[in-house]
């Protein structure tokens, strides 16, 4: 499971066996120890991913393998009939050269990168920013802004009113227009509120 569409799929995936349980999630893993060169936060994802996951195929159970990605591509277009993909289009790019197979093959292939792309594009910076952030507690984000949690009072924000967020350790710093200023922690529930100088829980 690599970062980025990989671990995204796997995890809406995971969303929807919460409404639809029949669906089984396989995760194929091009070689033992994938996840040790990914960051303590991706290594999480990955973690929560690997335990959730109905299956696991192990393409090589050795370390890693230049050659292993290609396997696991190769593993999943044997074993599919439908390919969802994240295609920008580089001729040259794992990506690219899996789609080809897999049309070779003879599967329906649906690419995302237009639609997505075009959504990422015009979305606003602060939704963007946060979609690196998805299993945060202390606040949760929609389609139009943000409900911030502090004291279990829920506080909503259009995205069009957040003005700068950026991460500090363990937070999430945001600043509205107006100068008022959140922030959410990372790690727990917690999210104070700044309004000139006096912090609110």
């Amino acid at each position: 499971m690599a970062i980025g569409w990989d671990m995204l799929c796997a995890e809406e995936v995971l969303k929807l066996k919460t409404k639809y349980p029949d669906i089984v999630l396989i995760a194929a893993i091009p070689f033992m120890g994938q996840e040790l060169m990914y960051s303590p936060k991706d290594k999480q994802r990955y973690k929560r991913i690997y335990e959730a996951a109905d299956h696991l195929e192990f393409i090589t159970d050795r370390g890693y393998d230049k050659d292993a990605y290609h396997k696991r591509n190769d593993w999943m277009i044997a074993n599919s009939s439908e390919l969802i993909a994240y295609d920008s289009g580089k001729p040259r790019s794992g990506t690219a050269s899996t789609v080809r197979k897999a049309l070779k093959a003879g599967l329906e292939v649906l690419n995302m990168f237009d639609e997505l792309h075009g959504y990422f594009i015009t979305t606003h910076h602060a939704k963007r920013y946060l979609q690196n952030f998805p299993h945060v507690t202390s606040f949760r984000y929609g389609r139009e802004g943000v409900i911030f949690e502090g004291d279990n009072q829920p506080f909503p924000v259009n995205f069009e009113q957040i003005s700068n967020v950026r991460q500090d350790g363990a937070f999430l710093k945001f600043e509205l227009n107006n100068g008022v200023k959140y922030v959410a922690s990372l790690t727990s529930d917690t999210c104070l509120i700044n309004v000139s100088n006096v912090c609110a829980v």
